[in-house]
Order: structure tokens, then C-alpha cells, then sequence
């Protein structure tokens, strides 16, 4: 795909909906509606913003009325951000996950972190092919990029209180892609969603 050029007086988002009551929403930014039926799990396309704070507003889809989010938003600019909806009903909220564009792909690995999504786990750990990978992610909290060797990783996520595994799942990683693994849903229903980040494809 073409690469990202980050302008001097814009930010570059997207929006995931990470909400665990599993409805498609409608997203509005300054009362203009900019994405309908985005479903739970999935992502928006990428977007300018311009410099300065902006209304937002996050609706159950096809209604106008009792948004689930009424906030406000200023982000930096020349920066990459994916606006995660998350929270339990009622708590629901946004947080800014910044894709550090520093951060470089490699030629010889992949790069990864994770971010708990998951407002009902205190803390959650990560296995991968049941080696100990993470411990203690707390809810909101997101964990630095590191290097990973390519291949197909079984991982494995732990309710970091009581060691149980809360969900499992297999999943690529490639060389030259800068991954995120989002850990969503509630305690009785924890899914892992990976997304190749922004900075990835950003103009160098």
C-alpha cells in the first residue's frame, strides 16, 4: 500500500471499536458523522485531523440520541493515533494509543506490543507458545514495541490474579510490519485482535 506522509499541522487517526457490549456504532466528529456501522473488532480507515479540539460523539448505529461517548479531543500533530472505544456500560470512554512514528519496521523481525482493552481483568499476562511473555498489563495500559522473530505464535492470555486462561489463538508475525495485539471483550469473553499499526507505512 502507499505509505502515510504525517503532516505539520494534522494528525493521522483511526477508530476501533473495543466496547465489550458488542454493538456497531456510529462515530461523529464535530456533529458531522465521519463512520457508520462500525462493528465491535473493527477499525476505521486511517484519517487527517486537523490542529485543535474536537467534539466527538459515539452512537449506537442508525440513532442520534443517548450517545454512549459525548467528549472532547485535542491530539499533537504529527502523530499517529488509534482511538480505541472502550469500557464497560455505562464507564464507556476513548483512549488515544499513540503508533510512535520513531518507531522503524525491520528487515529481520517483526515488531509487537500489546494493549489490555479489557475493562473487567485487573491485570492480564501473555504467553507465547507457552513461554511467559508479559505479565501484569494493566487494563488501558499498552506495553513498548519490541522485536519479534517471524513465524505463527500460539499466545496465550492469563487473568494475571487468578492464572487462568481467559482466551488462546494463533497468530503471523512478519518482517517489515509493526504490530499491535488487542485484548478485548469482558471476563466471560476475552478475544485477542491484531492490527498492523500506522507507523508501518509511514513516508521515510
Amino acid at each position: 500500500m502507499d505509505c502515510f506522509k504525517v503532516k505539520p499541522t494534522k494528525t493521522l487517526v483511526r477508530v476501533f471499536n473495543a466496547l465489550p457490549i458488542n454493538i456497531p456504532v456510529d462515530v461523529y466528529g464535530d456533529g458531522i458523522l465521519i463512520f457508520s456501522e462500525l462493528k465491535y473488532k473493527d477499525f476505521t480507515s486511517y484519517f487527517y485531523v486537523p490542529i485543535g479540539t474536537h467534539k466527538v460523539d459515539i452512537y449506537k448505529a442508525g440513532t442520534k440520541s443517548n450517545p454512549i461517548i459525548r467528549t472532547s479531543l485535542r491530539l499533537p500533530t504529527d502523530q499517529i493515533f488509534t482511538i480505541a472505544l472502550t469500557g464497560n456500560q455505562g464507564e464507556e470512554t476513548l483512549l488515544a494509543v499513540d503508533e510512535d512514528i520513531e518507531q522503524q519496521p525491520s528487515k529481520q523481525d517483526a515488531v509487537g506490543r500489546t494493549v489490555n482493552l479489557c475493562p473487567n481483568i485487573e491485570f492480564i499476562d501473555l504467553l507465547l507458545n507457552d513461554v511467559p511473555s508479559l505479565n501484569n498489563v494493566a487494563y488501558r495500559d499498552e506495553t513498548p514495541y519490541v522485536f519479534i522473530p517471524p513465524g505463527i505464535y500460539n499466545i496465550s492470555v492469563k487473568d494475571g490474579t487468578t492464572g487462568n486462561v481467559m482466551s488462546t489463538g494463533k497468530f503471523e508475525y512478519k518482517v517489515e510490519r509493526i504490530y499491535t495485539l488487542y485484548i478485548v471483550g469482558d471476563a466471560q469473553n476475552i478475544q485477542m485482535v491484531q492490527s498492523v499499526d500506522g507507523n508501518t507505512y509511514v513516508c521515510r
